[in-house]
């Protein structure tokens, strides 16, 4: 039985985790919103990126600026917040962004090394 004991965590080091977890979720909750969705459970997320890689499997291997639909996935928009992304969001902040942070595709890459024969030859 003695060697049970030794095993347990110290009571004090319990209470202050508890209070800590208390703590955190007291502070959190007054930024949540009503009536609105969060992720906030690994398996959420775990299948949000399931399916990109899902979507990214089917047509190469990159990562490409479709990784920016990341956050839309499992979101249901309104045709009022779609306006004013698409009146917001600059095709010319896209493309930098994408050639900042993305790689080539399968596509491209396969293009560029067999570039079109020009003319009849």
């Amino acid at each position: 039985m003695n060697l049970l004991g030794e095993n347990l965590p110290d009571l004090a080091q319990v209470e202050q985790f508890k209070k800590l977890v208390i703590g955190f979720l007291t502070h959190h909750k007054a930024k949540i919103e009503a009536n609105k969705t969060y992720l906030c459970c690994s398996d959420i997320i775990e299948s949000t990126f399931g399916r990109y890689k899902q979507t990214i499997a089917k047509n190469n291997k990159n990562i490409t600026e479709l990784v920016l639909a990341l956050a839309g996935l499992g979101k249901k928009f309104t045709p009022p917040q779609i306006k004013k992304a698409m009146k917001d969001v600059k095709i010319k902040d896209i493309q930098r962004w994408k050639k900042e942070n993305t790689t080539r595709s399968l596509a491209k890459i396969k293009r560029d090394f067999f570039p079109k024969k020009r003319g009849n030859k």
